[in-house]
C-alpha cells in the first residue's frame, strides 16, 4: 500500500537531574493510582523541593504517597537528598525500587524508640515482608543523601549524611529478580520503577522534602 514518507521526530531524553524547581512534575514521573494534587504533593510550598505528605503503607492499594519513574537501563544509579524528621516508628520516607505492592526494596528513614532517627532497608518479595538491615542511627543529621546502584539482577544502597562527601554502603548487594516482568511467580507487565515515597500510618500526614532526584545510566549495556 503506498504511503507518504514521514520523517522521524525523536524525543529528547529526560534530563538526568531534576531539581524540582518547576511548579509541576516533569512528564517522566508517575504516581500510583491517584493523581498528584496539593493534598499530598507540592513543588511550591518549599520552592526547589518536592514535598510529599505521608499516607498509607507500601501494601496499600488505595492512597500511597509515591512519585516514581521507570527503570530504563540495565545498569544505572539513582540518587536523592532527603530532609525528614520522623517522630514515630510509623513514619517513613526514602528511596524505593518498586514493582508492585508485593515486590519492592526500600531504603527508608524512620524513627526508632531507642535509636531515634535511623536508616534501614525494607523488602517485600512475593508478598513476604523482611527487614534486611539493622537500623543505622542518624544522630543530629538534618539532611541525608540516598543512592541505589542497579546492575542487571542486583542492587546496592548507599547513604551520606549532611555535607560528608563520602558514600557508605547500607548493607551489600541484593537480588532484585523479583522486581522484573520476567519473574515466574505470577503474570506481570508493569516494569520496574525507581522513586520517592513517604508513609505515615498514624494519619497525621508527616511530610518529607526531597531536594533533587538524579537518574543516570552508568555503563554501556552491551559490555
Amino acid at each position: 500500500m503506498p504511503a507518504p514518507k514521514i520523517s522521524s521526530v525523536p524525543f529528547e531524553p529526560a534530563p538526568e537531574m531534576d531539581h524540582f524547581d518547576q511548579s509541576e512534575l516533569r512528564n517522566d514521573w508517575n504516581t500510583l493510582r491517584i493523581p498528584p494534587d496539593p493534598s499530598w504533593l507540592s513543588l511550591t510550598e518549599r520552592p526547589g523541593y518536592l514535598r510529599l505528605r505521608g499516607m498509607e503503607s507500601m501494601s496499600s492499594t488505595h492512597r500511597q504517597s509515591m512519585v516514581a519513574r521507570r527503570l530504563q537501563d540495565f545498569r544505572c544509579e539513582a540518587e536523592t537528598c532527603l530532609e525528614f524528621a520522623p517522630d514515630h516508628p510509623q513514619q517513613m520516607a526514602g528511596l524505593i525500587l518498586y514493582y508492585d505492592t508485593k515486590d519492592y526494596l526500600y531504603l527508608r528513614v524512620t524513627y526508632h524508640e531507642e535509636k531515634g532517627t535511623c536508616l534501614g532497608i525494607l523488602q517485600s518479595r512475593y508478598g513476604i515482608y523482611d527487614e534486611l538491615l539493622e537500623d543505622i542511627p542518624l544522630k543530629s543529621v538534618s539532611r541525608i543523601r540516598l543512592k541505589v546502584a542497579y546492575e542487571y539482577d542486583r542492587a546496592c544502597f548507599y547513604y551520606a549524611c549532611d555535607d560528608d562527601p563520602s558514600w557508605y554502603p547500607a548493607g551489600g548487594w541484593l537480588d532484585v529478580t523479583h522486581l522484573s516482568d520476567e519473574s515466574p511467580e505470577y503474570i506481570r507487565f508493569t516494569g520496574t520503577y525507581i522513586g520517592l515515597c513517604v508513609q505515615d500510618l498514624g494519619g497525621t500526614r508527616k511530610h518529607a522534602d526531597f531536594d533533587y532526584f538524579l537518574y543516570k545510566k552508568t555503563k554501556n549495556e552491551t559490555t
